[in-house]
Parts: C-alpha cells; structure tokens; sequence
C-alpha cells in the first residue's frame, strides 16, 4: 500500500467514511470537495444509489378521513398485477405532496411529516403555515446544498397606490421556503415581481429549482441553491404556442429528470398530448419537442403529477365508479419523434383503481436516506 501525501488520509479509511455517510445527500456533498474524493466515491461504486436506481410509479389514493394510501408498480412491463404492493406512509393521515431520493412527503393542516417507508422512520415538522392545500405545496431538494425544503406557494393581494392615492389592487406571489432540519424552523419569504402572479398552482419541481406558471402564461423559477429570486425561465417556442392557443390544457411536469410541458389538445371524441422539455446547459437552455401521446380517449389523459417513466407513458381513464391505469410504450417516429398511440384494447392496464377520485402518480425510488440529519422519530 502506498504512503498517503501529508494531509491525505490513506483510501482505506476514507472509503470507510464514504460508506457511514448518507447514500445520497452525503455521498454527493463528498463529491465536491476535491478530484481524488470524487475518483473515490465513483470507482468504488459508491455514487449516490438514486443516479443508477430507475424509478417507479408510486400512485397516491385518498381515502375517508383525509387518509393517503400509496401503491408502487415494481414492473410496468409486466403481465399480470402482481408487480404492485402497498407501503405505509405514516400514521396520522395526511395527502402526498411530493417525493424525492425515496423519501415521501405528507402534508397534515399545520404539520409536514417527510418519510422513508424502506427505513420506517419518519420526521415531523409543525410549521403552522395554515391551510394552504397541497396543490400549493412543493418538496424540494437541492443537489450541491443537500438540503430538503418545502415550499408554500401564496397568491396576495396588495394595493396600488400612486400619486392620487389608492388606484387599484394588484396580485403578488410569495414563495415561503421551509428548510427541513433548521433549528429556527422558520419560513423565509421571497416575493416576486408584480407581474409573476401565480395561476393556479406550483408547477413542476426539477432538479433544485420549484417552476410554476403565471397568469400571462410565462413559466417562472425558484432556485433552491440560495433562495434568493424569482427569475423568468426560456419562453417556448412558436409551435407549442400555437398549440396552446387552441382548445387544450396544459401542466409542467417532470420528464426524464428535465422541466416539461405536456400540452393537452382536445379533438371531437380524441386528445392528444404533444411533450416539450426544457434542456442543455443553463446558459443555453433550449426548448424541444420530445414526444407525442395520440388517440387518448374520452375520461382519460396522461397521470399526474408524473407521467414518463423510461419509455413508458402512464395514462388514467376515469369511468365513474372506478379509474384504470394504463400503459402505453413509446415507438421511434419518421421524424425523430418518440410517439405513444393510445389503443383501449390492446394497451394494458396496470391496474384497476376502485376509488372515484383518480389517483396521483408520484416518481419514487427506494433507497436507504435518512429522513434527516438534525432529528428523527420512529413512526
């Protein structure tokens, strides 16, 4: 074995430190420290489990009582139900408002409770942030920090006053970021300009940055790196524009770890779905179209708040008394385009959903994270 430089600890001993640390959030910070730290992490197969791990659909189901069940589909190509199990979330109730590196997020009213169901642990935060409903509620993780928030999307709204006195009311965002862990358990507030109102709802969470979509129709960000701004993100291109001007429905989303758009556009008795996702570097993001979702029928669209996964597209029919979750597989096109072509006899259905509510489909990756660094709890 060779002798360390002065200040160098030998490989063995510093693998054994990798090895204690969390798989994710530590192992990533390590990373960054320095070359011969990262040679370590990577040649030793010691990179985050959640880069190589494929995730999985994880359907949320509101049951009575504001009770959440969740179900994860183990093997969308398989025959048969028998690739879905139930995992326990957490007693207490509560409703799904994200996931990220395996770990679950459950809002409660006044309190937000983050759990691993690999583990079985659980972390509770009572953070009196009224009642905001989930939809407005984003979980957030960043990649270089390591740390998990949440955030709470509010619409105010604030008077205008100029030199005649009051002239108007005008709408202003105020994004509240909670950092999990922090012993002052306090919200920081960023508010955005004026004109980034809010539409209906937080959009997308991609990557460290929450995304969502303004009442002009602009998608805006948050980075959670520094919490510091809202910035506008690339506008699209003319031919997702022209679709949206049409009759259609649209939503961020999450698309192979990059921001897209799923455009829903809405025929006589069909629907189709066109996919833009947003990539390339920061400096040159460019928007491009990724794929095509054709011949959806009455009652159903594509799952949400996730819906790809790998070459797989996820779709929910909602008939009234029951829901059922299709699959459909994406084919290369003539024009480079990946299209999925909706057939109600021969695509297969993943699952049967007797609850009248469609249920919300969440990526999921089971790992060994720890809840969280400051404090955990046994569920």
């Amino acid at each position: 074995m060779t002798m360390p430089t002065v200040g160098q600890p030998p490989d063995d001993p510093l693998i054994e430190i990798i090895l204690r640390l969390p798989p994710i959030s530590g192992r990533r910070r390590v990373r960054l420290v320095c070359r011969r730290w990262r040679d370590a992490v990577d040649d030793n197969d010691l990179a985050p489990e959640i880069s190589t791990a494929r995730p999985k659909p994880l359907a949320s189901l509101r049951q009575f009582a504001c009770a959440t069940t969740a179900r994860v589909f183990d093997d969308l190509a398989g025959k048969g139900r028998g690739g879905t199990r139930k995992i326990h979330l957490s007693d207490g109730g509560g409703e799904i408002v994200g996931t990220c590196n395996g770990l679950i997020c459950l809002w409660r009213g006044d309190n937000i409770v983050v759990v691993n169901p690999v583990t079985a642990r659980a972390f509770l935060c009572r953070c009196r942030m009224g009642q905001p409903g989930p939809e407005r509620l984003s979980f957030a993780y960043h990649p270089l920090t390591g740390e998990y928030k949440i955030v709470h999307l509010l619409a105010v709204v604030v008077a205008v006053y100029t030199k005649k006195g009051r002239d108007a009311a005008a709408d202003m965002v105020v994004a509240k970021v909670l950092t999990l862990g922090d012993a002052s358990s306090t919200w920081r507030e960023i508010t955005a300009p004026m004109s980034m109102s809010v539409l209906t709802s937080i959009g997308a969470f991609v990557d460290g940055v929450t995304y969502w979509v303004t009442k002009d129709k602009r998608i805006v960000s948050l980075d959670h790196e520094h919490d510091k701004r809202v910035t506008c993100v690339k506008p699209l291109p003319p031919a997702a524009i022209a679709i949206m001007m049409k009759r259609c429905h649209w939503r961020l989303t999450e698309v192979a770890g990059k921001l897209g758009i799923a455009i829903t556009s809405y025929q006589n008795t069909t629907s189709n779905v066109e996919v833009w996702v947003l990539e390339g570097a920061r400096s040159k993001l460019t928007w491009s179209h990724r794929y095509t979702v054709e011949g959806l029928q009455h009652g159903q669209n594509i799952a949400w708040p996730h819906f790809a996964y790998g070459e797989n597209i996820l779709t929910i029919n909602n008939r009234g008394l029951y829901c059922l979750l299709y699959t459909h597989w994406l084919w290369p096109h003539k024009n480079r385009r990946s299209v999925a072509r909706a057939n109600m006899e021969t695509d297969m259905v993943v699952e049967k959903f007797a609850e009248v509510n469609c249920p919300k489909m969440f990526s999921y990756v089971e790992t060994t994270e720890p809840v969280n660094l400051y404090r955990e709890m046994h569920r």
